[in-house]
C-alpha cells in the first residue's frame, strides 16, 4: 500500500548534506521516493539522488515536487558571540529561511511540508523527574530555542489543508557524524576513557537520527500538521548512555561514582555555562506523535548506538 502511494513520488530535501538532511535522503530512496537534494557546497549525498543548488529563490526547481522537507538549522556554535548577535543569527536560518523555503514550495505547488525543528523550541532543561512533552508551555530561553520557537510558529501560521507543515522536535540525535554532546561522548568512549558520570541520575533523551528521518516520511505520508516532539526511546542517565557507548566501542562500562557535589564542581570548572548538557535533565515524551499518526521506531536507540561506533571505527 505504502509503496504504491510513494511510487513516483518526487521530494525536496533542503540541508542535504547535513547529518539530518543525509539520513532523509536515505530514508525517502528507501521508501521507494525519487530525491532531489538542494545543497549550497559539494554534494555529500547518495548517487541516486538529484542535485540541485540551494538559491535564494527556489520555485522553478521545485516545479513538479510533491513534497518537501527542510532539514536546515543553525545549532552548535563554537564561538561565544554577543547575545543579540546571536539571536539575528539564529533566526536568519531557524525562523526567516525555513519560512522562505515554505513560501517557495507552496508556490511551486507542492503538497505540503515537514520541518525539522528541536525540543528546544519548548525548553531545553526539564525539572527533576518531569518529562516534557507537547502540553508543556514553552519557554525557550537561549536564542537557538527561541528562534526555533518563532520559525516554528511561522511556519504553522502558513500551514493548511492544502498545504499542510508538520514541525518535527527531536531531542539530542544520535548517529554517525552526530554532533554537540553526543560526538564528545563518542570521542572518550572510543578511547575508553573512564568518566565519574554514576553518581548523578538524571534523566535525558536522545534519538537515532534515522528514526527521526523514518518519523518525517510517517509524517509526510500522514499530511501531519502541528508541532510534535518525537523520541524513539525512555531518557535515560548519562551514565547509562555513555555506558552504551563504551559497550559499543569495546570497552566494556566505563563508568564509576564519585561524590555528586564533587562531580557538580568538576564540571562546572571544565564544561562552565555548559554543565548542564552532561549532568542536568532534559527528558522529553513523544506520546501524542505515536498515538496520532500511529509510528513505532525503525531502530533501537541501542542499535543505532552501534551503528554510530562501528562508523567511527571505519
Amino acid at each position: 500500500m505504502e509503496a504504491e502511494r510513494s511510487k513516483g513520488a518526487t521530494v525536496a530535501v533542503f540541508g542535504a548534506n547535513g547529518f539530518v538532511g543525509q539520513a532523509l535522503c536515505q530514508a525517502a530512496l528507501a521508501a521507494g521516493y525519487s530525491v532531489q537534494a538542494f545543497v549550497r557546497s559539494e554534494p555529500t549525498v547518495p548517487d541516486s539522488v538529484e542535485v540541485l543548488r540551494h538559491t535564494d529563490d527556489n520555485r522553478a526547481a521545485l516545479e513538479g515536487c510533491d513534497y518537501v522537507f527542510n532539514a536546515i538549522g543553525r545549532a552548535h556554535v563554537l564561538e561565544k558571540e554577543p547575545e543579540v548577535l546571536a539571536l539575528e543569527r539564529f533566526r536568519a536560518i531557524n525562523r526567516d529561511l525555513a519560512l522562505a523555503i515554505a513560501e517557495q514550495a507552496r508556490d511551486a505547488g507542492a503538497k505540503g511540508l515537514v520541518h525539522i525543528s528541536s525540543v528546544a523550541a519548548i525548553r531545553s532543561q526539564s525539572l527533576a523527574g518531569e518529562t516534557i512533552d507537547d502540553t508543556t508551555p514553552t519557554a525557550p530561553h537561549q536564542a537557538y530555542g527561541i528562534s526555533k520557537l518563532e520559525g516554528d510558529e511561522a511556519l504553522l501560521a502558513m500551514s493548511s489543508q492544502d498545504f499542510p507543515i508538520c514541525c518535527l522536535r527531536p531531542p539530542v540525535l544520535v548517529g554517525p557524524s552526530a554532533g554537540g554532546l553526543v560526538a564528545k561522548f563518542a570521542k572518550a568512549a572510543r578511547k575508553g576513557l573512564p568518566l565519574p558520570l554514576k553518581g548523578i541520575a538524571n534523566r535525558r533523551s536522545f534519538m537515532a537520527v534515522d528514526n527521526l528521518a523514518d518519523a518525517a516520511i510517517h509524517a509526510m505520508r500522514e499530511r501531519a500538521q502541528g508541532a510534535y516532539i518525537v523520541t524513539d526511546s525512555e531518557p535515560m542517565s548519562s551514565a547509562v548512555f555513555y555506558d552504551l557507548l563504551t559497550l559499543a566501542a569495546g570497552k566494556g562500562r566505563r563508568t564509576f561514582a564519585i561524590p555528586a557535589f564533587a562531580l557538580k564542581a568538576a564540571s562546572k570548572i571544565a564544561l562552565g555555562d555548559k554543565v548542564q548538557s552532561l549532568i542536568g535533565d532534559a527528558a522529553y515524551g513523544s506520546a501524542r506523535f505515536r498515538g496520532d499518526f500511529h509510528w513505532q521506531p525503525a531502530v533501537t536507540l541501542e542499535d543505532a548506538v552501534k551503528r554510530m561506533m562501528q562508523a567511527e571505527r571505519t
